[in-house]
């Protein structure tokens, strides 16, 4: 409840609708306390160590030089991990933690680099939901085989317990372990990895004390190597290629020049005490040696040819950091209602739709440039029409002030100011230096005066009164010129000064403000139609209608099944409810077969049920045998109960649907 409240404030105080909470941010500020409070505590460690128990310690703390390997780690980014420092720290902790690891990974990123690291090794993945779930556990138990656990929810099946905690016996010279109510040989070999799709979910102790919590969050560093990658296959297809031969090339080198010093150290520890009467492992340690100096060598032409690779993709840079900056934009329109859920492998499919439909140019600036803003238009269009209108405005804002804060152009106090609408005011602020302005106007304006692009603006007021009342009189203050020397005042800083004196003219404000920044189109987000995102659909692609009161799409379905002359009995309509789920299960398999048109409405009346759609949806959509002609259409309210996988997931599709 707390988190629906915070939204609320922030679109009550962003658009400037008559009330009076302002924006709580309280949760960001304690996120930035815990991670000084934690590199505090890292630090006093550090000196304690150094000063008071003489201990020797490298200068600065890091997981990846204590633990980390080169090697390693390389093979784990060629297996699709992310790049950045925090995932393979995250990597690390998974390799060495002596619990099975519980990751949070919302943007597939965990699964993707476990299925590729343990695909030789005959990974089985399964779900808890999996009628099969229990067979699946016991074939890797017994034949210790890695086990990937996809779709964990805030819960963990019971059954696991004994695994998780490791709660092993010998039966017959053999490890074994209970699972139900079954005895399974436990093999030494096995691996458990657990993954959750949640954002930010909340177990308990008794969970977390079975597993360790690994949050691979992608981080804007890991997602800007992987668009960087992408966009350079389709610019400079050679030059990417040559790049991905060079890093399995380097890695093999590393592995290589790796197993050559254990090798020369393994002779030296086993030589006798004549080392130099050992004809064997002289000719070993000088063969090693000069194999040693050929791999460093290759290594050096492959780090020195990587690094001229590197510096012509960079030209495509600003693409990279481009679209990461609209991606997380998008991802967080989460926070405003559960059901606006779009996962990475959406937007990757649209950022390579946009890259292949974009203008083409020879010049490499004029191609960035072209692609940043068909990318741009093609985000804000896709998002738009899976939005409730009163979220648009707010979502269209927030892309305007991420791509500025992106070019260094917005000030962190103003906006900070404009989020929060004041918190913290002075308790005795002094009366206000004329009537029209309000004892809360006044100081909300000397808040804005401690900003550093709007220093003294309150004390500039309390000394012009006369054109700073034109302006509050003013029938479009946003549009009027501020006096001077703020009569250039513009973007976030103009925002603040309204915010202060005109609150109910901000919305119109940031109106202005998109259409300078984004351009007049970014105004008008697009009508619905059922038409273009049927167009845009598969079989293997629901489509779903977020609700909001007072609203049927079912009308404007059946008009649109007659302009595609899908026949009445190919139509099957099912509103779902109290003992309607069985019905909708054989509706939908027998659908899939015929190629019909299933349409399920209100799916927020049948939560239980969700479950059920979830494991349809991932079984019978993804089958070879679906027909080309079928389609699953959803009708429900937002409900934080409807499956995240059929938000989220790369092959569906969101459409609003709302007055």
């Amino acid at each position: 409840m707390s988190s629906h409240r915070n939204t609320d404030r922030l679109k009550l105080s962003i658009l400037g609708l008559p009330s009076s909470i302002a924006c709580d941010i309280e949760t960001i500020k304690t996120l930035q306390v815990l991670t000084y409070f934690c590199q505090e505590c890292v630090k006093n460690w550090h000196r304690y160590c150094q000063e008071e128990l003489s201990i020797s310690c490298s200068p600065t703390f890091s997981l990846y030089d204590t633990l980390g390997d080169a090697v390693q780690s390389r093979t784990w980014q060629l297996a699709g991990l992310p790049v950045d420092v925090f995932s393979v720290d995250n990597a690390i902790i998974v390799a060495h933690s002596r619990r099975f690891p519980l990751m949070i990974d919302p943007h597939g990123q965990a699964n993707k680099w476990i299925m590729n690291m343990e695909k030789e090794d005959g990974l089985l993945v399964t779900k808890q939901t999996d009628p099969s779930f229990v067979q699946t556990v016991e074939t890797a138990l017994q034949k210790g085989l890695p086990l990937l656990i996809e779709g964990i929810g805030e819960d963990i099946d019971p059954i696991l317990d004994p695994v998780l905690l490791r709660q092993t016996f010998r039966q017959q010279g053999v490890d074994h372990v209970r699972l139900g109510e079954h005895l399974v040989e436990f093999h030494t070999n096995f691996r458990l990895y657990l993954t959750t799709r949640l954002r930010n979910p909340h177990y308990l102790p008794q969970v977390t004390v079975k597993v360790v919590l690994v949050n691979f969050l992608i981080t804007q560093l890991g997602l800007e190597n992987q668009l960087l990658g992408l966009v350079v296959a389709h610019e400079r297809p050679q030059l990417e290629e040559r790049k991905n031969r060079l890093l399995v090339e380097s890695a093999r080198n590393r592995r290589a020049l790796q197993q050559t010093q254990e090798k020369i150290l393994e002779v030296l520890s086993t030589a006798g005490q004549n080392l130099l009467e050992d004809e064997k492992a002289i000719d070993i340690m000088s063969s090693s040696r000069v194999l040693s100096q050929e791999i460093s060598a290759k290594e050096e032409v492959v780090l020195q040819t990587e690094k001229e690779i590197d510096e012509a993709r960079d030209a495509y840079k600003p693409v990279a950091v481009h679209a990461s900056v609209l991606f997380f934009c998008v991802s967080d329109m989460a926070s405003i209602d559960p059901m606006y859920q779009y996962s990475l492998g959406w937007f990757i499919t649209l950022y390579l739709q946009s890259i292949r439909s974009s203008a083409t140019s020879e010049n490499v600036r004029s191609r960035i440039c072209l692609l940043n803003s068909h990318l741009t238009r093609s985000i804000f269009l896709s998002v738009s029409r899976s939005l409730f209108e009163k979220d648009k405005i707010l979502f269209t804002f927030m892309l305007c002030v991420r791509l500025q804060q992106a070019q260094g152009l917005v000030c962190d106090d103003v906006w900070r100011f404009l989020l929060t609408g004041g918190k913290g005011l002075l308790d005795s602020p002094g009366p206000p230096p004329t009537p029209w302005l309000t004892d809360r106007a006044w100081a909300l304006l000397i808040q804005a005066g401690r900003c550093a692009s709007l220093s003294g603006i309150h004390e500039h007021l309390a000394s012009n009164v006369s054109p700073w009342e034109v302006v509050y009189e003013s029938p479009s203050p946003h549009e009027i010129t501020f006096p001077e020397p703020y009569h250039e005042l513009g973007g976030l800083e103009r925002l603040a000064v309204l915010r202060c004196i005109r609150p109910d003219k901000v919305t119109l404000a940031i109106q202005d403000l998109i259409g300078k920044q984004l351009g007049e189109e970014y105004l008008s987000p697009p009508q619905f139609s059922i038409s273009s995102s049927y167009d845009d659909s598969t079989c293997r692609t629901p489509l779903i209608f977020i609700l909001s009161p007072g609203t049927d799409p079912v009308g404007a379905l059946q008009k649109f099944a007659e302009e595609k002359q899908i026949p009445d009995e190919a139509l099957h309509i099912i509103s779902l409810g109290q003992g309607q789920g069985s019905v909708a299960e054989s509706t939908i398999e027998q659908g899939a077969e015929s190629g019909w048109w299933v349409v399920l409405q209100n799916c927020h009346l049948a939560e239980t049920w969700m479950v059920t759609l979830d494991i349809l949806c991932n079984n019978i959509l993804s089958a070879d045998s679906t027909h080309p002609s079928f389609r699953l259409w959803l009708t429900s309210y937002p409900s934080p109960a409807f499956p995240m996988s059929l938000l989220q997931d790369s092959k569906y599709l969101q459409i609003g649907f709302s007055n």
